[in-house]
């Protein structure tokens, strides 16, 4: 069996599970729809919203939650995948019944 680091060499991805807690990721959609709701996020595209990968979703792009989450995960995963990530940018979504990113 490949270690991790070979794995992600061979492939260019590795497929984590479980890198958030259940409770991170219950809070992590909880503010997502207050934000919603405070009309803080990014609407559909029939609502104004320009994001034309996911039409129907709402979004946000980086946002402070998630960049900070971005910044404490990326040395652990470097370690385990034995290369230095570098944090670029987060975009997070609310996607809508039947709606799921093709690209």
């Amino acid at each position: 069996m490949n270690s991790i680091p070979e794995m992600f060499n061979n492939q260019k991805y590795v497929v984590f599970n479980e890198v958030i807690s259940h409770e991170m990721a219950s809070l992590m959609t909880d503010y997502l729809f207050v934000k919603r709701d405070a009309g803080l996020l990014v609407p559909p595209v029939s609502l104004g919203g320009d994001d034309s990968q996911c039409p129907l979703s709402w979004s946000i792009y980086g946002d402070p939650l998630f960049d900070t989450l971005l910044a404490r995960l990326a040395p652990q995963l470097s370690n385990l995948i034995g290369v230095n990530l570098i944090p670029a940018y987060t975009y997070s979504r609310i996607y809508q019944t039947g709606e799921e990113l093709k690209y």
